[in-house]
């Protein structure tokens, strides 16, 4: 089976982050109020960075509410090192530094939580078709991943199963 890895580059994951964020089909304004139960929360996409580190992605995002103010959520996702963690699992966490931050992370952590992670599947997903597109008619299976400062990179097995 041959082995084959593909990459995608911080500034397209980061764009891929802010229209998860945007919604879909994604909205053109750099601030989106998301509303759940009669609740609602600013979310500052421009305020949205991210950092690859060797095995993490750190992205940082101002929210606010009436009760909270502006505050800034740090979300934490370990997605593996070369070598070391590097397979189809990853863990995430939250930051909160603030009482007000808590209170937003509380409220609408986990949603944000899983809309900047399915911004990572969406890009890993790209990944694979593209490693498709270069071995037509092979089978695929995704050996795994892990990222660097660079890139989030995807090993993929090509050829018999």
């Amino acid at each position: 089976m041959a082995a084959l890895r593909v990459s995608i580059p911080t500034a397209d994951l980061i764009r891929r982050l802010k229209e998860r964020l945007r919604g879909d089909p994604p909205n053109a304004s750099t601030r989106v109020v998301w509303q759940r139960d009669g609740d609602s929360v600013l979310v500052n996409t421009d305020s949205l960075t991210a950092r690859l580190l060797d095995g993490w992605l750190v992205c940082s995002l101002d929210l606010q509410t009436d009760q909270t103010g502006r505050q800034t959520l740090q979300f934490i996702f370990f997605l593996g090192k070369e070598g070391e963690g590097d397979s189809l699992q990853a863990a995430s966490t939250i930051n909160a530094p603030t009482p007000g931050a808590a209170q937003l992370a509380a409220a609408w952590g986990p949603d944000l939580q899983r809309v900047l992670w399915d911004a990572v599947l969406d890009a890993i997903e790209l990944m694979v078709y593209h490693a498709e597109s270069l071995k037509r008619g092979s089978p695929i299976i995704v050996g795994g991943f892990h990222c660097t400062p660079e890139a989030i990179v995807v090993d993929v097995l090509a050829g018999s199963r």
